[in-house]
């Protein structure tokens, strides 16, 4: 969730809230350091979508998943 949200909050400059969150886990997530990846999918006038990937220091995929946004208020200049 914060991956993602982040992703929309720095592509828009403004705030979200989060209105719907998909997340699949693919495996154990045993490792001591982890890498998230996320990316902006689309923003609309009201709603932004976006992914995240969390990977294990070796970059097996652990757990993907989607965010759904609410854009609510600027925040950034």
């Amino acid at each position: 969730d914060t991956a993602a949200s982040l992703a929309v909050i720095v592509h828009t400059g403004e705030s979200v809230f989060t209105i719907d969150l998909r997340v699949d886990f693919l495996r154990p997530a045993t490792a001591a350091v982890f890498r998230v990846e996320s990316s902006v999918v689309r923003v609309g006038r009201t709603i932004a979508v976006a992914d995240a990937r969390v990977l294990s220091a070796d970059g097996r995929l652990v757990a993907s998943g989607r965010g759904v946004f609410q854009r609510h208020l600027r925040i950034l200049p």
